[in-house]
This record gives C-alpha cells, sequence and structure tokens, in this order.
C-alpha cells in the first residue's frame, strides 16, 4: 500500500527521467493525475537524455510533449 500524499507532499521537487517510451508516458501520466487528484501545485521536472540513436517518430513525440507540459 502506498500513501501518496506522504509520498507527493514533503519533496522540493519532482523530476521524472522521460524518453518518450509507452513505459514512461504511463508514468508521466499517472504522476500528473495523482498531482492533481491531491491538489498538489508542485511542478514536475521532466529530464531527457538524447540518445545518439533515436528515432525520429519518438523526437517527434518527445517534442510534442515538451510543448504541452511546458509552462
Amino acid at each position: 500500500y502506498l500513501n501518496l500524499p506522504q509520498i507527493f507532499s514533503p519533496l522540493e521537487s519532482l523530476a521524472l527521467s522521460f524518453n518518450g517510451g509507452k513505459d514512461c508516458t504511463a508514468l508521466l501520466y499517472l504522476c500528473l493525475n495523482v498531482l492533481a487528484e491531491l491538489q498538489i501545485k508542485q511542478k514536475l521536472a521532466l529530464m531527457y537524455i538524447e540518445p545518439c540513436d533515436e528515432f525520429e517518430e519518438v523526437r517527434a513525440f518527445i517534442d510534442q510533449v515538451a510543448l504541452r507540459f511546458s509552462e
């Protein structure tokens, strides 16, 4: 059992390593939904390390995510 308010509330900052894959995308949406549901106003930073052999489609998706969630 996870107590989500105890996990998210006391943190000074939140970050998620994001590579554009389906697992990271699902985790991103889950984190954003939990933050919204708990009414936590803290921003979620995304960290992306660009590989030298990424697919063009993945890069385009990451750019879309960056545009959607950046302020």
